[in-house]
């Protein structure tokens, strides 16, 4: 048996087509539906983690996270109130995105960052002033506020 929650839910045509895009963009094996789904979840949720947009969490506080969620008295009435509001906005129901903070590093950049430091350690008979102009632009943005120390061993701020 697999640790986690087991849920049931309604996904919308959108959500389900970048469902399967998620899956052909990470080249997935073929899978079924909900598997994909619990994939493509906790893809997005470990994305937003590494951008500092949701805390890392040690596990230790998972009673006291899931309490919220815990059935109550009024809980069915409640589930009712809700299918109902999402219900009656029908196509125009939104859901916001998560805003990015300040400090968040892009993903794309970091990775594009952390090739040029490999080429630069691993290959550098091979660095270019190309190479180079690249690993200049694109530190300050992985890292802002840092001095920047070139290959020579010359800081730039």
């Amino acid at each position: 048996m697999k640790a986690g929650r087991v849920v049931r839910l309604r996904v919308s045509p959108k959500d389900a087509m970048s469902v399967a895009d998620l899956v052909s963009l990470h080249k997935m094996p073929t899978m079924g539906f909900s598997a994909a789904v619990s994939y493509s979840l906790a893809v997005l949720l470990e994305t937003a983690r590494s951008a500092k947009m949701l805390p890392v969490r040690d596990g230790f506080e998972y009673n006291e996270l899931m309490e919220v969620f815990l059935p109550s008295q009024q809980g069915q009435g409640r589930k009712l109130a809700i299918a109902k509001q999402v219900e009656a906005a029908g196509s125009s129901f939104q859901v916001a995105g998560l805003a990015v903070p300040e400090n968040a590093r892009e993903p794309a950049k970091e990775c594009n960052f952390q090739l040029a430091e490999l080429q630069k350690k691993f290959f550098h008979d091979q660095w270019s002033a190309e190479d180079g102009q690249k690993w200049q632009e694109l530190f300050p943005q992985v890292y802002p506020g840092e001095p920047i120390r070139l290959p020579d061993g010359t800081i730039v701020k």
